[in-house]
């Protein structure tokens, strides 16, 4: 590996390495993986402190990998139907599953069985993970497929405003995902049973809290709470006479989308080529989403049997969140193994993985060093304004409120400016009332591009540097138009 070839290229709150490996895992290992690329990155480490991690990755291969997707996209080569047929396989197999350990009492289940459904979960998610690479490889860090789709619609000489609504439409998912199904499972409760306190009592309401409990677990819960549902229930509620047609329209969403979609590229004359590129959006935003979904009951499952297992072998959930996969099952078969070094990693760790070679973690005292000799830094202290990708075009100001966790959304009021490394559902509430997004990273499909287009805001995405550059408070400018923002002195 040459020095300074690796670059931070994702940083998230709330994680744990028990995820994060088996993910890496999937880009570097899967098979399935390699039906559509030659191979994962060279090498990427995960550096993980009390929950908070930074990911570093060969910044030189993972170029050639979107460059070499993009190729294959240009050409018509990659078959979208079989890559959700693949990737859907994958996430029914893993709830098929997550059904089966759910519906037992784990307390009279044997340590074997837990083996191996574990080594099943594992297999199955590793390999999503590695199709999953497809998606991601396309567009994050570089928006090759972004700037693709851009220059499509800049041949056609339409307006900024056009240009960008044509765009949000042909990039918009055509396919249901597990969160619209829940919404349709809600709104048809609660048209049902007209009232909250009837809905509450009905073993129909209680089997839907049952379905999606995972809904938005993440990487380590908490799992939804029937407050939440009946939350939603209420909001629904408050305007019954909209009901009907509200159900009406949720139902008909995809179609209306569809035919829309249809109308605007006839109406453009796209050619063959041209279409197959903008579905090739559609679908990768799909499965980006489909695979987090999957990954939410992928967590709350494990979890379940971590709870089971720490009180058998008295070890802390926590510990599960960071060990490998071969540490956990050397403690189900009952072999020694060194507790209390894996409880350390909670507190800082620092684990890497080259192709062909087997993973290893750096000593806490070689960390630093590591960092001056292969990481690419910049110093951003003191710059003012950053420039990154417009997701959503417009203007606006406003006082920057850093987001990166649940606990930030309340902090968030009317007009401000929302800064966050990324985002996901969990910020929603906080991403309606702010004025307008920035991202340290993502693409042109990524949530918060997604959010931005549905709600109209101005959004500028991949500016690296945001959370560090600007702090609560600031008073800054988006410049969504130039991918500019810019504090304000």
């Amino acid at each position: 590996m040459k020095p300074k070839s690796l670059e931070v290229f994702n940083e998230e709150t709330n994680v744990n390495f028990y995820c994060w490996q088996i993910i890496i895992h999937g880009f570097f290992l899967s098979k399935l993986m390699k039906k559509y690329l030659p191979s994962g990155p060279q090498s990427q480490t995960a550096h993980l402190v009390k929950d908070h991690g930074l990911s570093a990755i060969e910044v030189p291969s993972w170029l050639r990998l979107g460059r070499f997707l993009m190729r294959k996209l240009r050409k018509q080569q990659v078959s979208l139907s079989q890559l959700i047929v693949e990737h859907q396989f994958l996430g029914d197999r893993i709830y098929g599953l997550y059904q089966e350990i759910d519906s037992r009492d784990l307390r009279g289940v044997k340590t074997e069985e837990f083996i191996a459904w574990f080594k099943q979960l594992w297999q199955d998610f590793v390999d999503l993970n590695g199709v999953g690479l497809v998606p991601v490889v396309s567009d994050y860090y570089h928006s090759y497929l972004s700037i693709e789709l851009n220059d499509i619609l800049k041949k056609r000489n339409l307006t900024d405003a056009l240009r960008q609504e044509h765009l949000n439409l042909l990039m918009n998912p055509d396919r249901p995902n597990i969160p619209w199904h829940e919404q349709l499972d809600l709104l048809s409760l609660v048209h049902k049973h007209k009232d909250l306190k009837t809905l509450k009592r009905s073993a129909a309401f209680r089997g839907h809290l049952k379905k999606y409990e995972w809904l938005n677990y993440g990487y380590q819960g908490p799992a939804i709470k029937p407050e939440d549902f009946l939350a939603r229930a209420a909001k629904l509620l408050k305007d019954k006479r909209k009901l009907k047609s509200e159900l009406a329209a949720h139902r008909n969403y995809f179609k209306r989308i569809n035919a829309r979609q249809r109308q605007i590229e006839k109406k453009l004359q796209l050619t063959r080529r041209e279409k197959y590129l903008f579905e090739s959006a559609r679908v990768f935003t799909y499965l980006k989403g489909y695979r987090i979904d999957v990954r939410h009951y992928f967590h709350f499952i494990c979890d379940l049997m971590f709870a089971e297992l720490g009180r058998r072998f008295r070890v802390p959930l926590i510990w599960f969140h960071y060990a490998e996969r071969p540490e956990i099952l050397a403690l189900l078969r009952g072999k020694k193994i060194n507790k209390k070094a894996i409880l350390k990693r909670y507190r800082g760790m620092f684990w890497f993985i080259e192709q062909h070679k087997r993973p290893r973690f750096v000593p806490r005292s070689q960390v630093k060093a590591f960092y001056k000799k292969y990481i690419r830094s910049q110093d951003v202290q003191d710059a003012t304004e950053l420039i990154g990708q417009p997701a959503y075009l417009g203007k606006a100001r406003g006082r920057v409120k850093i987001v990166n966790s649940v606990k930030d959304v309340t902090k968030v009021e009317h007009g401000d400016i929302l800064v966050a490394i990324t985002t996901n559902p969990d910020l929603l509430p906080a991403m309606y009332r702010a004025n307008a997004f920035v991202t340290d990273t993502g693409g042109i499909t990524s949530h918060v591009a997604i959010v931005a287009r549905e709600l109209k805001k101005p959004c500028v995405i991949g500016t690296k540097f945001a959370t560090k550059v600007f702090k609560d408070g600031d008073l800054v400018e988006v410049d969504a138009n130039k991918g500019i923002v810019r504090k304000i002195k």
